[in-house]
C-alpha cells in the first residue's frame, strides 16, 4: 500500500513540475551585435540609412572575426538598414560613402533597423573596389 501511494505521489508531483514548466514566459529575443557594410544615405525625412548593404555579420564570442576594411571595401549587396541612435556620430561626412556600421539589429517591417555603437570609413564612394 505505501508503494502505491509513493507512485502516485510522484505522478503528482510529475505533473505539477510540468503545468509550472509550461506557465513560464519565453525568454526575450536575443538582440544580436553585427556589422553591417553598405552605402550611407540620409533619406528626405532625415533618417539615415545604409543601403547596397552585405547581409549582417553578427559579432561574438562564437561567431568569426568581422571583415578586415580590405575585405569590407569589396562587399556589396541588396539590404536597407534604417539608423537609430545616430546622434553622437558625425554621420554628415560619410554620405555618400561605403561605411562599416556596428549595431544592435532590429528585426522589423518595412525596413530592419541598426541601433548603431559604431561608424568606419571604408571608400570614398559606394562602389566595390
Amino acid at each position: 500500500m505505501k508503494t502505491c501511494d509513493l507512485v502516485v505521489g510522484g505522478a503528482l508531483c510529475l505533473v505539477t513540475v510540468v503545468r509550472i514548466a509550461a506557465a513560464q514566459p519565453e525568454p526575450p529575443r536575443k538582440v544580436p551585435i553585427v556589422v553591417v557594410v553598405g552605402c550611407l544615405g540620409q533619406e528626405v525625412d532625415d533618417t539615415w540609412v545604409v543601403s547596397s548593404a552585405a547581409n549582417p555579420i553578427e559579432l561574438g564570442s562564437k561567431a568569426p572575426s568581422p571583415p578586415s576594411d580590405a575585405e569590407a571595401a569589396k562587399l556589396t549587396g541588396t539590404s536597407r538598414y534604417r539608423l537609430i541612435g545616430t546622434s553622437e556620430f558625425s554621420l554628415p561626412g560619410h554620405k555618400g560613402h561605403k561605411v562599416r556600421v556596428e549595431g544592435l539589429l532590429i528585426q522589423a517591417k518595412p525596413m530592419n533597423r541598426l541601433n548603431i555603437t559604431s561608424v568606419r570609413h571604408i571608400a570614398d564612394t559606394c562602389g566595390a573596389k
